[in-house]
């Protein structure tokens, strides 16, 4: 890590996105949050697109 990263991370600590809470790296959000919205599963495309098997959502889309 770069001096002016550690200085940067010294003045604003990195925090999750969504609560604030403190985390480790900038851009991590924190356990609680993470497992609120982290939910992958595979969605049935529609019948008209017919070069694609699957679409994957890997987290819900509402909230924070």
């Amino acid at each position: 890590m770069s001096l002016i990263t550690q200085l940067f991370n010294l003045l604003y600590p990195p925090r999750c996105p969504s609560c604030g809470a403190m985390v480790a790296h900038d851009g991590d959000w924190c356990p609680a949050c993470l497992a609120a919205i982290w939910h992958p599963r595979r969605i049935n495309k529609p019948p008209a697109v017919r070069h694609l098997s699957a679409c994957y959502c890997l987290a819900d889309y509402r909230g924070a």
